[in-house]
């Protein structure tokens, strides 16, 4: 996927968050272990979201592309973030955002880390 559809997705991302009630936070953080696309902040909780943009689901949904592995390295990523910002036992977790495009159907998938997977 090329950069400017990856921009497009995050930015139809931020839009739809929100829309949603979400007050994004930062976006495209970087750590040595990955980037997490868009975080964002609703009812004093961290939502680190991972945006997934598909073109057709000739391969499967969206969100199925967030392996085991790539969720590993957005949670060490998260982990680094909530230490760079001081900030202290915050709630936080790990959403998924997928959009289908060209229809721009999406579906957040809330909370899907688990502590097994650190």
């Amino acid at each position: 996927m090329s950069k400017e559809i990856g921009d497009e997705g995050e930015n139809l991302a931020c839009q739809i968050l929100e829309k949603m009630g979400y007050k994004i936070l930062e976006r495209n953080y970087r750590s040595r272990f990955g980037e997490i696309d868009i975080i964002a902040e609703i009812c004093k909780v961290i939502v680190v979201v991972e945006v997934k943009y598909k073109e057709d689901q000739g391969y499967g949904l969206p969100q199925e592309a967030v392996t085991k592995q790539k969720l590993r390295k957005i949670v060490r990523t998260a982990q680094i973030y909530i230490r760079d910002k001081e900030l202290v036992n915050p709630d936080w977790r790990v959403d998924v955002l997928a959009i289908e495009h060209p229809s721009q159907k999406y579906q957040l998938l809330e909370n899907v880390y688990t502590e097994g997977l650190s």
